[in-house]
């Protein structure tokens, strides 16, 4: 069997790396990054608007290119684990484990793989994503993929505020309406909830307090692939993919 103990610190790093970026969201969720105001919208009708925004802290994306780095290490430490003959400096720089969407991308990376034992190169196409029947949930790893390239070679990962979900309660007026809130990117001027209430219809004395539940999700300017998963999830469904199909898998190679 291959002696997997360096793709597993990898794997240990990643998650680290993972609750890191974790905490960092957490620490921006509890803190008073916005601001809302309620305006007034026609004869008894409001909206609730985002008045201001904080941007997500750049340790988040940092947290995740270190994730995603991790991640993407441990799968090249499985293949050179899978060599059993010795290679020259060379040969040794042309050992990896690709990870391609399409058979023909595949066929024309084997070049990495020409060092391992015929089993192990073949326990590498298993796990390709283009295996998208057999194999649905290795699309986890061509997402991985493009983060790791993006912040490998592009720029910090591009994370915007995202409303899961949200609570409003509203004072000052009576006669409400059941509130309707909305859920997407945040951004200031972004209406999060209208309602229409009776009385009091000077927006000035109407008061509003409200629960925003957000979640950081990639923009628009990442690849296609990527834009708007929610970008640490994007990274546990990977570690999870790695740790418990990928590592059994090869660990059970003689």
């Amino acid at each position: 069997m291959p002696d997997l103990s360096s793709a597993l610190e990898k794997l240990r790093r990643a998650k680290i790396h993972i609750q890191e970026a974790q905490a960092i969201e957490q620490r921006f969720i509890n803190s008073q990054f916005y601001t809302t105001a309620v305006k007034r919208r026609g004869q008894g009708r409001f909206v609730i608007e985002l008045a201001s925004l904080e941007k997500l802290p750049v340790d988040l994306a940092l947290a995740l290119g270190d994730a995603a780095h991790c991640l993407r290490s441990a799968l090249d430490h499985i293949a050179f684990a899978c060599v059993k003959k010795k290679l020259t400096g060379d040969e040794e720089r042309g050992v990896a484990f690709p990870i391609c969407s399409t058979k023909k991308n595949f066929r024309a990376s084997k070049r990495w793989l020409k060092h391992l034992p015929k089993r192990a190169a073949s326990l590498v196409d298993t796990f390709q994503p283009y295996h998208r029947r057999k194999q649905p949930d290795a699309i986890q790893l061509s997402i991985l993929q493009t983060i790791n390239d993006w912040d490998k070679h592009r720029m910090l990962p591009i994370t915007a505020s995202h409303v899961k979900r949200s609570t409003f309660t509203v004072s000052g007026t009576d006669g409400i309406t059941a509130i309707k809130t909305y859920r997407g990117r945040m951004k200031v001027g972004a209406v999060l909830a209208r309602f229409e209430a009776k009385n009091r219809m000077d927006g000035h004395d109407v008061k509003m307090a409200g629960k925003l539940v957000i979640v950081p999700r990639f923009e628009d300017r990442m690849p296609r692939d990527v834009v708007n998963k929610t970008a640490i999830n994007s990274l546990v469904f990977a570690y999870n993919f790695i740790k418990t199909r990928v590592i059994p898998a090869f660990t059970a190679l003689k």
